[in-house]
């Protein structure tokens, strides 16, 4: 039911504001919380955070 009604509005919507996004979202880049250009070092420092988090 959920999918159906999701189906719905996503056609109605699309049909009545058209193809274009209702907002525009800027570029976002995961910058290194550790201050140097280290790939996954943000998701390495959160990761235990968002674990610990989730468990409760």
């Amino acid at each position: 039911m959920i999918i159906l009604a999701s189906v719905i509005s996503s056609t109605v919507s699309n049909v009545l504001l058209g193809a274009r996004p209702a907002f525009i979202v800027p570029a976002y880049e995961l910058k290194s919380a550790a201050g140097w250009n280290g790939c996954y070092t943000s998701f390495s420092l959160f990761s235990p955070i968002d674990f610990s988090t989730a468990s409760l």
